[in-house]
């Protein structure tokens, strides 16, 4: 929802890569849009966070193509709240997973959310319970983000250049966080914001400025001509 209301003030008619890779849509009109690629958390795996995560302190959110589900409206979601611009759906999450469950379906992404101690608590309790079956990282130090294990930014990246018959030199990606460094590796141009961690910044071709000034921006002015 956040990232479609950009691509209607700017005109954009291009796919949206959405959830790291998950989704990949076209935007007919305002609140319709078509996906070209999906892959979701299988329900069985789904339930197994659920399950652990209710052992820690941290907000469990689950994203549906354009829905966003979570079972309370506790601090953390309204922070993304105003962070986002959009709003959570307050719902029976243990019943909407039954209900995956018996449609053999699933949610695009599981974010969790909490202190970084409990984050970093729980990152390897799902990783030992998943295998490679999923996609788990940090996003920022107090944000997990969870998906299916074929997506990611950069396998959405690629299904797009076969779509254009593009390569990757053709890419110019900008990033700020852990999530982005495959795709900082992948692309022609990798760039980095600012305010990207050290780490992150350890791979990109070039720094920008922070997201605070512009960086997109300044970026894009420097290498599309």
């Amino acid at each position: 929802q956040a990232v479609e209301k950009i691509h209607i003030q700017l005109n954009l008619n291009s796919p949206i890569v959405c959830f790291n890779g998950a989704l990949i849509i076209q935007i007919k009109e305002p609140g319709n849009f078509r996906s070209l690629r999906s892959s979701s958390v299988n329900a069985s795996l789904v339930s197994t966070i659920n399950s652990a995560a209710s052992e820690y302190k941290v907000s469990v959110n689950f994203y549906k193509s354009g829905e966003w589900f979570c079972n309370n409206h506790d601090d953390w979601i309204q922070q993304e709240e105003k962070i986002t611009g959009t709003k959570a759906t307050i719902i029976n999450t243990s019943l909407q997973i039954q209900k995956w469950i018996y449609e053999n379906d699933g949610p695009h992404k599981i974010l969790l959310m909490g202190e970084p101690d409990e984050i970093d608590k729980i990152e390897p309790i799902l990783k030992s319970h998943t295998g490679h079956e999923l996609n788990i990282y940090k996003s920022k130090p107090t944000y997990l983000e969870i998906t299916n294990g074929i997506a990611s930014k950069t396998s959405a990246i690629i299904f797009l250049l076969e779509q254009y018959g593009l390569t990757k030199n053709d890419i110019l990606a900008i990033g700020d966080n852990y999530n982005d460094i495959e795709m900082l590796q992948f692309a022609g141009m990798g760039i980095a914001m600012g305010n990207a961690p050290a780490a992150v910044k350890a791979h990109a071709q070039y720094i920008t400025s922070d997201n605070d000034s512009d960086g997109i921006k300044s970026a894009l002015n420097k290498f599309i001509k």
